[in-house]
């Protein structure tokens, strides 16, 4: 609750200070949406349990938020706010000679949802309608739920506070198109728990994100 709080107060607060700031000319406000889609690696989980195999299947997400455009003669700068909702589905299956957990208890799957609220400054190039884009994203607030726990109790995600962004996007009119790439400049740390005797294990994993947005400016 008190995260969605947060968000709400965010995208208020931006919201009725947008058309003051934007009577300069040069500075111009709007919104965007769009598709976010991730794929999900696990590095040296392996090491930290050795029982039991971890894969992800990915799953599509959202993001939703406003974008300003400053008008420099050679370049633009496009600084964001937006709220971004990913999820992929947790596999743990148990390997041969496990016998931590009961065996009838596999396949298991679980559903990690990860809700950020992330503000890039991105710097484009504009050549006709077409424009490329690249800066950092830094995440303000990041919360993690785990959907169908099963027999697994908590997932946990300590999500890097800055990544980098990549993108490419065409411009007609007041609407823009872009396609990003969202990487990380240091794996995710992760950790999950395991029923009631609370195996945890910290290992890290490794997302790769793309955005596909549309965009208005007023």
């Amino acid at each position: 609750m008190k995260f969605k709080a947060v968000v709400a107060a965010i995208v208020a607060s931006v919201a009725v200070t947008a058309p003051a700031v934007a009577e300069g000319g040069m500075i111009e406000f709007g919104a965007k949406a769009g598709i976010t889609t991730q794929n999900v690696k696990f590095t040296g989980a392996e090491k930290v349990d050795p029982y039991h195999k971890l894969s992800t299947n990915s799953r599509a997400g959202f993001h939703i938020g406003l974008m300003s455009r400053v008008n420099l003669p050679l370049v633009h700068l496009q600084p964001e706010l937006f709220f971004s909702q990913t999820s992929y589905r947790l596999n743990v299956t148990q390997l041969q000679g496990g016998s931590s957990l009961p065996s009838d208890t596999y396949p298991h799957k679980s559903i990690v949802r990860l809700k950020t609220v992330d503000v890039p400054i991105m710097v484009g190039l504009k050549v006709m309608w077409f424009h490329i884009q690249a800066g950092p994203m830094f995440t303000v607030m990041s919360e993690t739920k785990l959907k169908d726990r099963g027999y697994i109790s908590d997932v946990g995600i300590d999500t890097p506070s800055v990544s980098y962004l990549l993108g490419i996007g065409l411009d007609l009119r007041r609407f823009n198109f872009d396609i990003r790439y969202n990487g990380n400049f240091k794996k995710y740390t992760q950790s999950i728990l395991y029923g009631t005797n609370q195996v945890g294990n910290d290992f890290r994993s490794k997302h790769k994100h793309w955005m596909f947005s549309v965009g208005y400016l007023f």
